[in-house]
């Protein structure tokens, strides 16, 4: 018996992927080129608020793929 993936497809996950590298270069470009005390503090909390929506989007594909984490069962004879 040999058992071969169901093909899935990964639009969701991918999606939610391109969000996460979208708010990462944000984050990076966003950075205060000064020492501004007050810049670099709202640039803290910007930071903050990306790793936090971050955090749920990887438990959302982790959950999307465990879900999608199906095989299909089926027997394959090579010709003789």
């Amino acid at each position: 018996m040999s058992l071969r993936p169901k093909e899935i497809k990964f639009e969701e996950e991918i999606k939610l992927l391109n969000e996460i590298y979208n708010d990462m270069l944000e984050a990076v470009h966003a950075k205060p080129d000064t020492n501004n005390i007050e810049e670099l503090n709202v640039y803290l909390g910007n930071v903050y608020g990306i790793l936090n929506r971050t955090i749920y989007r990887v438990k959302d594909i982790k959950n999307q793929l465990e879900k999608d984490k199906q095989y299909i069962h089926e027997t394959w004879n090579a010709p003789a």
